[in-house]
């Protein structure tokens, strides 16, 4: 089994171990890496049609709450589109106490496109599961095969590229692009290639393709034997999650993995072509299957960045703190200490708090404030600022500038309260 170079990043590397994991929590209630029983258990009665939102309501029955003071308001339920207040959702049938998640609670949760399955969570608790994708018509049935992804990946042919064979893609839609790549060398006969849609500076689907030279053994051990029997061996996914599969009217090996990813629903496949090995993951966000481009332009230009704002270090132990406006008042509020230490919060502007930002930065003339530098030390600050296709970035090290001061101050009395800083 070959152990060649892995290009995915690090935070989607998939271990056997919690692949397994995942997949039973998301396809197969009854695996029983749990002991006993989930702290919640419910079922699925039906799928009602919704007419409002053209797809459907589910009726939750509650099998069994094994938890101490299931208090209804501590749970939120969530689905790859939405999150509710379980508090919040309409109950047709009560349990003892009211206040209470109960055995036999029914409650109808109204699902959008394309949901194919739900948890209930209090914080960072998962405490039950249900996947109801095989309950769904075909039509409604989201697969990452069912995305622009895959008509990235099936354009997939192998060319030579400054005199070595190298995976490309033949078919790029609308707001894809290249984003990585690494060439094999002498060392190191393994390569990859990155391709992401991107909108709003956020990656909305991608596929990431790894590619190994054979060797001139590998070569002969390929020739000995079918391709998809050769590959079964190649990894360790492979040879455990591996089957035998059709793509792009190629023989493959692949990992169909519900429950895994960025998006929560990644597909892998293997296969080999002109003497590479090609290793393909497609991922895709779930909310882009059945979206117009009239909705994805508009996306595009309210999710757009509006401005970014980074200063520090500040007090122990040194946080370096950044601040993320999106056009429509999405903001994120990150702050990273000198060891290590990250924080994430997330928040919301409404339009009179953006209208009071845009004022400081018209008022102090931001446009036409240029970066300054002082003596080493002390606060170093930026504030980057989209203006339609073009952006104004200033950089103060150490320097104190009233304009600038003003457009600081405005942003923090607005941000830090809503995030719980100081």
């Amino acid at each position: 089994m070959r152990n060649n170079k892995q290009f995915l990043n690090k935070k989607r590397i998939i271990s056997v171990a919690a692949a397994a994991f995942f997949i039973c929590i998301f396809l197969a209630p009854s695996c029983n890496i749990f002991k006993g029983h989930e702290p919640v258990e419910f079922s699925l009665i039906e799928l009602k049609s919704n007419a409002e939102t053209g797809y459907y309501d589910a009726v939750i029955l509650v099998e069994g709450v094994w938890l101490d003071t299931p208090i209804i308001s501590r749970f939120l339920l969530i689905t790859p589109t939405q999150s509710l207040e379980i508090e919040d959702l309409e109950f047709i049938a009560d349990g003892k106490n009211p206040m209470l998640l109960e055995k036999g609670d029914v409650f109808i949760v109204p699902l959008c496109m394309p949901d194919w399955k739900l948890y209930i969570r209090e914080k960072n608790e998962i405490y039950g599961s249900l996947n109801f994708w095989d309950k769904l018509p075909v039509d409604n049935q989201w697969h990452p095969l069912k995305s622009e992804a895959k008509t990235v990946a099936e354009s997939l042919a192998v060319e030579l590229v400054d005199g070595l064979p190298k995976p490309v893609a033949g078919i790029l839609p609308k707001e894809w692009e290249l984003v990585d790549e690494q060439v094999p060398y002498q060392d190191d006969p393994c390569g990859f290639v990155v391709y992401q849609k991107i909108r709003a500076e956020n990656v909305k689907e991608q596929v990431n393709i790894s590619y190994c030279l054979l060797t001139d053994k590998e070569a002969r051990g390929l020739a000995a034997s079918s391709e998809t029997e050769y590959l079964a061996g190649w990894t360790e996914w492979t040879h455990k999650f591996g089957k035998e599969d059709v793509f792009a009217g190629r023989a493959v090996i692949s990992w169909d993995m519900p429950g895994i990813g960025e998006y929560g629903w990644s597909y892998r496949y293997i296969y080999v072509d002109s003497d590479v090995v090609i290793e393909v993951d497609l991922e895709a966000d779930p909310l882009e299957w059945k979206k117009t481009d009239q909705e994805k332009i508009v996306e595009g230009k309210t999710r757009k960045v509006f401005l970014r704002y980074g200063y520090g270090p500040v007090r122990e132990p040194e946080w370096q703190i950044l601040i993320e406006i999106r056009m429509n008042g999405e903001g994120m509020f990150y702050k990273r200490s000198r060891n290590g230490i990250t924080i994430e919060k997330a928040f919301f502007l409404d339009d009179l708090e953006l209208d009071r930002i845009r004022i400081a930065l018209a008022e102090n003339q931001f446009r036409d404030l240029r970066s300054r530098s002082g003596i080493p030390g002390g606060i170093n600050s930026f504030l980057s600022v989209n203006y339609n296709d073009l952006s104004h970035i200033v950089k103060m090290n150490n320097v104190q500038l009233q304009p600038f001061q003003n457009i600081e101050r405005t942003i923090k009395v607005i941000v830090l309260p809503k995030v719980d800083e100081k």
